[in-house]
């Protein structure tokens, strides 16, 4: 992996922590600050593709789900009301091949047994290099073989394949875009290999 490749693949995470520096103070509610919010939004592309106003981190998803992951890939910390970079944190944000040597250890993760499950088979789908159409239908039947399972009124369904782990692979590889999550990327799959091999 090239410094150049992993800067490109872990920017998004880079910039928000960034924007927290050596720390934040939350709102009274618990969220990153609107000017915050704003500016993140803008340098990382959000602002290009969301329909919505990125003023305030509850009306943005995609600004609080890449904090949560962030949270969730121990990058950040909160502590009496403020955000801050963990060790990790501060060691990865100038180093990218640290950052992504750092988000692979990490992943997958999950406090549920079915996020991990879930997590697991988002890595081998995307460390096998499908298309990014089809991780969801692929990663919901893998789960199903594994014995998973949903129920919606009397029917039974596969289960979704939605988990942390996917959402962290959405945030490197498309920002979270929708529209761009299409084809492979060969810099996403080979750290989703890491990821299973164990680094």
């Amino acid at each position: 992996m090239s410094p150049e490749v992993a800067a490109a693949l872990t920017e998004t995470y880079r910039l928000l922590l960034e924007e927290i520096g050596s720390g934040v103070k939350l709102t009274a509610a618990g969220y990153l600050p609107p000017k915050l919010v704003q500016r993140f939004a803008q340098s990382s592309g959000i602002t290009r593709w969301f329909r919505g106003r990125v003023n305030r981190e509850d009306g943005a998803w995609p600004v609080a789900e890449i904090r949560d992951t962030a949270q969730g890939l121990g990058l950040l910390t909160k502590r009496h009301g403020t955000l801050s970079p963990t060790a990790a944190g501060k060691r990865a944000v100038n180093d990218p091949l640290l950052m992504w040597r750092h988000i692979a250890s990490r992943l997958p993760f999950g406090r549920e047994d079915f996020d991990r499950h879930a997590g697991w088979m988002a890595l081998v789908v995307v460390g096998a290099e499908l298309p990014a159409e089809e991780w969801d239908a692929e990663i919901s039947d893998l789960l199903a073989l594994i014995g998973w399972r949903m129920s919606r009124g009397n029917m039974v369904i596969n289960p979704s394949a939605l988990s942390p782990t996917l959402s962290v692979l959405d945030v490197l590889g498309f920002g979270l875009n929708p529209k761009a999550r299409k084809g492979v990327n060969p810099a996403l799959a080979a750290l989703a290999r890491a990821a299973v091999r164990g680094r």
